[in-house]
């Protein structure tokens, strides 16, 4: 059942409420696009002999996290950051640390590492040590259409009529 509008805060409110809906959508959807990323570039790129992957269960995947959509007024603010904490760190099981290394605890430094191919030689040389890169592809989205793609999709899917002014 639709509502009539009756004024301009009125109107405000409806279409805040919608434009929040798309956005906490779009947002949701680059966390899913940057997780197929990092599982293509860098989990495929060869299994670890020496430790296991914690993926979503404490690994680098399930460290990055939608932030909550607030709306203030006119302002729609959300994102996704990382929080290195939330990554699983056991020295002796090469999890994200080692006693070999001058400090054991590298959560804080593993994403700039797997992207720079900069994980030193512990290990030898092999697919760590080579650049993984997975934001270059999450960056392309915004130069290719995949970014203005998915906000008509969504701005659609939430009933409100997309028209590119440029």
């Amino acid at each position: 059942m639709s509502v009539p509008i009756k004024s301009s805060e009125m109107l405000m409110q409806v279409i805040g409420d919608d434009m929040t809906e798309v956005v906490d959508d779009l947002i949701n959807w680059l966390l899913e696009e940057l997780q197929k990323s990092i599982e293509e570039v860098v989990y495929n790129a060869g299994t670890p002999t020496v430790y296991s992957r914690q993926r979503y269960d404490g690994g680098l995947i399930g460290s990055f996290l939608k932030k909550d959509t607030i709306r203030t007024m006119n302002v729609i603010e959300s994102g996704i950051e990382q929080d290195p904490t939330t990554m699983n760190v056991d020295p002796d099981n090469y999890i994200h640390g080692s006693h070999d290394w001058e400090i054991e605890d590298v959560r804080e430094f593993i994403t700039d590492w797997i992207i720079g191919g900069d994980s030193g030689n512990l290990f030898g040389n092999g697919y760590w040590r080579a650049p993984r890169d997975f934001w270059t592809p999450i960056e392309n989205m915004v130069n290719d259409g995949s970014l203005d793609n998915a906000f008509e999709m969504f701005m659609t899917k939430h009933g409100i009529q997309y028209i590119k002014a440029f």
